[in-house]
């Protein structure tokens, strides 16, 4: 039993749960956070490297530059396992969905996705089950709102730098007209 065509119905549901995975991780990760934390991160690295090559002589430092590296990963690790308490709900519920609805059916897809059987690919197929066609749209869906959200960066990146230019103009216009203002009392 099926309300509408399968494929259809499967890029639906996939481009919500896309678009909600999506909204979440906007919420819930602090971009800028987590590129200082990569960023201090890739520092770690670089010291500790430097000081393997002397191991015997700065054990002690090696420790510390050890722990605060598996503290820094446990942080962004922890943000994204937050995320994947509302997420994988959401996937549970539409592979259950999926299976009342579409179970046995072999679902027509226009996108040709690899076909597992015994996790050996055995080439593309247009006719896979419901999971096969999800993750296929899935994949498409996501790099689908990559897209967007970068152009939206984009924009909102670009629209912020001609706001605090026309701040600047303006401040530039009142410094004028107060040199002008002062030139005429003299």
């Amino acid at each position: 039993m099926y309300f509408v065509e399968p494929a259809a119905g499967i890029a639906v549901v996939t481009v919500l749960l896309a678009a909600f995975s999506k909204i979440l991780q906007r919420k819930m990760i602090n971009k800028e956070k987590m590129k200082a934390q990569q960023e201090e991160m890739k520092q770690i690295q670089k010291k500790w490297k430097e000081l393997l090559k002397e191991a015997d002589k700065n054990k002690k430092e090696i420790d510390e530059l050890q722990t605060k590296m598996l503290s820094g990963q446990t942080q962004m690790m922890n943000s994204t396992m937050k995320m994947s308490l509302f997420t994988l709900p959401a996937f549970f519920v539409a592979m259950w969905l999926f299976a009342q609805w579409y179970g046995s059916q072999l679902i027509t897809s226009p996108i040709p996705v690899i076909q597992f059987t015994n996790w050996i690919p055995q080439g593309l197929t247009m006719t896979p089950g419901y999971y096969e066609t999800y993750f296929s749209y899935y994949i498409v869906a996501t790099i689908g709102f990559v897209i967007v959200e970068r152009i939206y960066d984009l924009i909102k990146k670009r629209n912020k730098n001609a706001v605090g230019k026309v701040e600047m103009k303006k401040e530039v216009v009142v410094e004028e007209k107060k040199i002008e203002v002062v030139e005429e009392k003299k």
